[in-house]
């Protein structure tokens, strides 16, 4: 799941989108935020 999130991240960033520093740790932390919840729900379900 990380490379599939990463990988549209990446995505976004070829396109020149996102690339500030603030909009970088914004990225990352959603990303974070976005595994926590898909590991949780691969758990649970």
């Amino acid at each position: 799941m990380y490379h599939f999130l990463n990988g549209i991240r990446h995505l976004l960033w070829d396109a020149g989108l996102n690339l500030e520093i603030a909009s970088v740790l914004k990225s990352a932390i959603l990303l974070t935020i976005m595994l926590f919840l898909s590991t949780m729900a691969f758990i649970f379900i």
